[in-house]
Order: structure tokens, then sequence, then C-alpha cells
């Protein structure tokens, strides 16, 4: 009796000692994860050898290919890769395989972009880096469509700045920033149309689904008019950004250049302003037999958050569509007041005043002097 009571005791203690169950199964399926990290590895390696080498993934069946073969040579005496290659996923399949090379090539340009380092900012040298990326990544220039930077001069510059020198080798590389791009979507709207209509039906399944739906959003009247809002509305801005990466801009001229925009984005804020892009978008849609301008389908609330008042809707699309237009104008006049009417900014324009015109002030004080004479 006593040792059986001892047994009984002894498989307790041992139940109680061992580890929970949602523990081992944590653990067990950690364990899987590492093996199968350290599987994939060991084909990525293969994938990556073979491209290295220029050679073909496949034969004419897929044992007798060469990612086939090298990964069995690379099983012999590895029981773990053995089993696991002969599991139920297919880890070498030609989709796989594509997957990982599309990596591969993308890490391969990350890497030469982060790798490449311009220390000297002219537009020279920042074209000979993009030559020599270009190079490396065996993208012929002689195939280069387009450029697109931001609007500093040493990128925009019309004699020394990259778009320029570039296009001096290879003058079909239209340069276009923001607002130019999308004046000229709009300006070859129908062309884009007919452009993404023939890519939709001639391209790879994976263009042609993208293709489909772009040309299904540019069918639309709406999509027209978001264009001409922001061709409106970044029209100013990328002016003001210009200005203010001049090289011998001031304080002061900064400050001027800003409150020139403001002014311009109030005027703006009108209704007869919109009505006019909002006629433009019309007459387009009109033209070129595209959807009329709608609302869009807003999803409904819940009263949890709306209260039991009723929620707003707006009686037509050019109501909806003003609204939006009048808060993004009341985002970049927000922007301004945070970003030039700091304090900083005042002490740095009263600085300016003391170091770059105080020539000037004692010149003109020294001739009202000479010609009133000093009183004492």
């Amino acid at each position: 009796m006593a040792t059986r009571q001892g047994e009984c005791a002894l498989v307790t203690w041992r139940i109680q000692e061992s580890e929970p169950v949602n523990v081992q199964l944590s653990r067990e399926l950690e364990r899987r994860q590492q093996q199968a990290r350290r599987n994939l590895m060991k084909i990525v390696e293969g994938v990556r050898y073979l491209a290295r080498q220029g050679l073909a993934f496949r034969g004419d069946q897929k044992e007798s290919g060469n990612l086939s073969q090298l990964l069995k040579y690379k099983a012999t005496g590895d029981a773990e890769l053995t089993s696991w290659l002969k599991g139920p996923l297919d880890f070498t399949s030609p989709e796989l395989q594509n997957e990982l090379l599309k990596m591969q090539i993308y890490n391969q340009r990350k890497n030469s972009w982060e790798s490449t380092k311009c220390h000297q900012q002219q537009g020279k040298n920042i074209a000979k880096m993009a030559c020599d990326v270009m190079t490396r990544l065996q993208l012929p220039l002689s195939q280069l469509r387009g450029q697109t930077y931001d609007g500093a001069a040493n990128m925009a510059g019309r004699l020394q700045g990259v778009q320029a020198i570039l296009r001096k080798e290879q003058p079909l590389a239209v340069w276009t920033v923001r607002t130019p791009a999308i004046r000229s979507v709009l300006k070859q709207y129908e062309s884009v149309l007919m452009a993404l209509e023939e890519m939709a039906s001639c391209s790879s399944p994976e263009t042609s689904a993208k293709a489909n739906g772009l040309h299904g959003t540019f069918l639309k009247g709406n999509t027209v008019l978001c264009l001409l809002m922001a061709e409106d509305l970044m029209g100013d801005l990328e002016y003001l950004n210009t200005s203010l990466q001049l090289r011998k801009q001031t304080v002061s001229g900064m400050l001027e250049a800003v409150d020139h925009v403001k002014t311009s984005m109030q005027v703006k804020r009108t209704e007869e302003h919109f009505d006019v892009l909002f006629s433009k978008t019309t007459a387009v849609a009109t033209k070129l037999d595209l959807q009329p301008i709608q609302i869009p389908h807003v999803r409904k609330r819940t009263k949890r958050f709306t209260g039991q008042a009723a929620a707003h809707i707006h009686p037509d699309a050019q109501s909806l569509y003003r609204v939006q237009f009048y808060n993004a104008l009341d985002t970049v006049n927000t922007q301004f007041i945070e970003r030039f009417e700091q304090a900083g900014f005042h002490k740095l324009q009263q600085l300016e005043n003391v170091c770059c015109y105080t020539d000037t002030w004692t010149s003109a004080n020294d001739k009202r002097k000479k010609a009133f004479g000093s009183f004492t």
C-alpha cells in the first residue's frame, strides 16, 4: 500500500514539474521555424550562386534542372535538408524561384545606391554618380525616358543641373517634377487612357491588372478634378520651394516670398475660383466621355462617435470637393504659420539686418550728415 502511494506521488510530482502544454507547443513551433529558416537560406544561396554565374535554373524537367541538382548535392550528408526537401511544401517551384530572383535584384539595387556616395553636390557630380549607378545595374542610358527630382538648383538647373546634363546625353530623358508632371498628364489625358487600355490587353497578367485598375480610375471625372486641384495648389508651392532654395536667398526674402504665396492661397479660397476648376473638369469629362463627377461612397459612422445628431450630407459633388479644396488650403496656411512665424525667424531677420544692411545704413547716414551737418 505504501509502495503504491509512493508511485502515485512520484507521478504527481513529475506532472507538476513538467512544462505546460502551451510552452511545449511554442518551443516546438520555434524549433520548426528555425529549421525552415536554415533550409530556406540554403535554397536562397543556391539561387544566388546560379544567378551570379549566369546559369539556367530549370532544365527540360524540374529534377534535371541546375537548382534541383545543386540542392541534391548540398543535401548530401545533410539529413535535415534532405527531409525538408521531401516535405509536403515545394520551396523550389518556378514561382518561388522568380520571387527569390526579384528579391535578389531589389537588394542588389538597394546596396548599389547605398554604397554610392556623392560628397560634392554640384550637378555634374550627381549626374556622374547617376550614370555610374545605371552602369552598375546594367541600365543603358540610351533607354532612359524620364527624370524626376526636386526643384533644387543643382537638380533642376537649365544649364548645369542634373536634368540638363543627362538630357545632353539622352534628349529623350524628359524631366518632370510635381506640377509639370501633373500638367503633362492633364495635357495628354486621352493618350494616357489609350496607353493604359493597350497595356491592360497586351501585357503580362500582373501589369495588365495594374493597368486595368488605373484605366478604370482615369475614366472617372473625379480623377480629373483631383488632378486640377493638385495642380492649382502645388504650382505656387513649387515656385516657393525654388525661391527658398536660391543660393543668395535672405531671411527677409524668404518671408516675403511666403507672404506672396499666402496671399495667393487666400485668393483661391473663394467659390468663384473653385467653380472655375469644376467647370474645367466638367468640360474635359464631356469631351473625353468620362464618368461624371460623383460623390464617393462614404461609410456610415456609428452613433457611438456621432451621437444622435444626423450626419452632414453634401447636396452634390461640387459642394463636397469645394470643402476638401478649402481644407487643403487651410492646411497649407497652417503649415506656413508653424514653420515661418517662429520666434527664431524674426531673430534671424534682425541679425541679418544688422550684418547685411549696416554698411548701407551707415553710408546713408553719412550723406545725411554731410548735407545737413551734424547736430550736437
